[in-house]
């Protein structure tokens, strides 16, 4: 291909366009660092670059649909300068991608060619310019794939033994080779396009659902307890929100036909440069030839600055812009993995495929990662709490919550983010958005009747887990992070309580002066600058500085209530105040949710889920 570095974006209008499922490319003239690259619909799959030398090179993307696993026992025989291979294996297809330089000795590529045949594997597809007819593998093309002004030779081609249905040649590629094309007639399964559930949520619908509400309200009855309050709201939004926002069944296309940056105009471009580079074949007029590379250069460009202009746009009207930013390199460098792909555990030595069983499997593990973690450890609510007596002086001011207003409420709301991920219910915080000054007076009543009594809604305790892939085999469990969604108004709730709390601890001076994390106003630069004043004092001073840093595994997780209870207690938080922490504490279950199915459930005795507000500054308190 005589090198990849700037084409990339003209690959993937050619992808997206064709119906390719595997592509083999050489001389792509990368390094190994250089291949981050990521297309919609396609990924690198294999890949060989030189180390000691500059151009050469082969690799092999394939449609991200296609299982496949790379064979790296084939790859590492690459030789630079010789047989430089990529190989992958589809189903019991094997297909590589080989490059011989034209300076390579060709009884040496020979030997190694035969070392790679001798495997004993069922070759599908090879690129190289040798006949294997002892091998059972017929070259498909006599065509020329490099014509100049004075020659055309067919020095690229297809080896294969599998029936070939359709053979052609392109020229719809920058390069000074022309391609190949080959359907051919063998065994490779996809994976079927998938569905799921969708809830469509329209400015229309939110009016209704707002205009229900405020029917409804004045009907509730009045419960006696807060659990029969907050039930009794909860059950009000749930029946109207499932009698107006009705689901529908949606298909994902496996392969889309454009790209979200790509203008009707770049591909109308993009089809008169197929065009000139197909007339170019034939016509080796040096000012045509001219045109060609000047209308290619300028193409390159447009891409360039509408996709440019693209991710600006996404940056700029992202309401977190660090989020996106990352959102956005992940996605180019091929990192970003998608929520729906299919999950495969293997669990002592079993395959589990069945979403149901993956879901019990992530929700007992989850479950169990407190107590493996800390099964080790000697510690106690009572050494926490001694530890805490002889170090830390008892605050003498007692705390207690303040009672709220319907204007607290819709303020607190306001400063959590509108997202679309949806709770056990399948409501979300921008469905609560079109009633919260509705339901604000309601919710202002539960909020402070649970104050005066101590006692947090049940309801609010339940969560929906969701397992996001970390990095590693996605066959083992530990390798998924447990991503929880909270009812939005627990979240409310919560917010409101941690505000009067830290206010608690920021009024009596509680918090140590190098609590940097979870803390407003400061961030790990802060802490980070604070170290470096601390290395260049001992520095002046002619000291040592020593840094210790400590990791701690599993943290949120591992969090003993009790012990927490007992340090609340010491920092002045007691009575009813402590009752209602203590409340939303005990009591919490999470259910695991896979592709829509979900486990029974199970107790969160111990460590906290990470949507909650109060879990993201427990280390404060502790």
């Amino acid at each position: 291909m005589q090198g990849m570095l700037g084409k990339e974006l003209e690959l993937e209008l050619f992808l997206k366009s064709s119906k390719i499922d595997v592509l083999c490319i050489t001389e792509h003239w990368l390094r190994e660092c250089q291949i981050i690259f990521n297309f919609d619909q396609h990924q690198v799959a294999s890949s060989f670059c030189r180390l000691s030398a500059i151009h050469g090179g082969s690799l092999i993307i394939v449609n991200k649909n296609l299982k496949y696993k790379e064979r790296n026992d084939i790859v590492c025989l690459s030789v630079e300068h010789s047989l430089e291979v990529a190989c992958i294996e589809i189903e019991n297809c094997i297909i590589l991608s080989v490059y011989r330089p034209p300076s390579a000795s060709y009884d040496f590529f020979e030997e190694k060619l035969e070392e790679i045949l001798c495997k004993k594997i069922p070759p599908l597809v090879k690129k190289f310019n040798l006949l294997l007819k002892s091998y059972n593998l017929v070259n498909l093309f006599l065509e020329p794939t490099r014509i100049t002004s004075s020659t055309a030779t067919c020095i690229d081609n297809v080896f294969t033994d599998a029936e070939a249905m359709q053979t052609s040649i392109t020229t719809d590629l920058s390069s000074d080779h022309c391609g190949q094309l080959v359907a051919l007639k063998c065994k490779v399964v996809k994976q079927v396009n998938k569905s799921s559930v969708f809830v469509p949520v329209n400015k229309k619908r939110m009016v209704r659902f707002r205009h229900n509400i405020g029917k409804r309200l004045p009907l509730l009855p009045v419960g006696t307890t807060v659990d029969t309050q907050y039930n009794n709201l909860s059950d009000c939004i749930n029946k109207e929100f499932n009698t107006i926002f009705t689901p529908k069944k949606v298909s994902h296309s496996q392969c889309k036909s454009f790209s979200d940056w790509a203008t009707a105009g770049i591909y109308k471009s993009r089809q008169r440069l197929y065009d000139l580079y197909a007339e170019k074949s034939y016509n080796h007029n040096e000012e045509f030839i001219l045109y060609v590379r000047n209308y290619s250069k300028l193409f390159k460009k447009v891409c360039y600055t509408a996709k440019s202009l693209n991710i600006k746009n996404k940056i700029k009207n992202s309401t977190n812009k660090t989020k996106m930013t990352w959102k956005i390199i992940d996605s180019e460098t091929g990192r970003v993995r998608d929520r729906n792909q299919d999950i495969e555990l293997c669990v002592d030595n079993t395959i589990i495929k069945s979403n149901e069983e993956i879901a019990i499997v992530f929700d007992k593990y989850f479950s169990d990662i407190p107590i493996s973690t800390t099964k080790s450890l000697q510690s106690s609510p009572a050494l926490a709490e001694s530890l805490l007596k002889d170090n830390v002086n008892e605050c003498k001011v007692s705390f207690s919550f303040r009672p709220i207003g319907a204007d607290d409420i819709v303020r607190i709301f306001r400063t959590i983010d509108i997202k679309n991920t949806t709770d056990l219910w399948g409501i979300s915080v921008k469905i609560i958005s079109s009633i919260i000054d509705v339901i604000a007076p309601h919710l202002a009543i539960i909020f402070n009747n649970c104050i005066k009594s101590g006692e947090f809604p049940d309801l609010m305790k339940h969560s929906k887990v969701i397992p996001l892939f970390k990095a590693g085999s996605m066959s083992d469990p530990s390798n998924f992070r447990p991503i929880s969604v909270l009812p939005t108004c627990s979240k409310i709730f919560e917010k409101i309580i941690l505000n009067q709390l830290v206010s608690h601890f920021n009024v009596n001076k509680l918090l140590h002066n190098n609590q940097f994390g979870f803390t407003k106003g400061r961030s790990t630069a802060d802490a980070g600058v604070e170290l470096y004043r601390y290395i260049v004092k001992a520095w002046e001073e002619s000291h040592d500085a020593l840094g210790v840093f400590c990791d701690l595994s599993k943290a949120f997780d591992c969090v003993q209530h009790e012990t927490l209870i007992g340090k609340l207690r010491h920092y002045g938080i007691k009575n009813t105040a402590l009752n209602l922490l203590t409340s939303y504490l005990h009591g919490r279950t999470q259910k695991v949710e896979v592709n829509g199915k979900r486990s029974s459930g199970s107790a969160v005795d111990m460590g906290y889920h990470r949507a909650q507000f109060l879990a993201l500054s427990s280390f404060l308190f502790i």
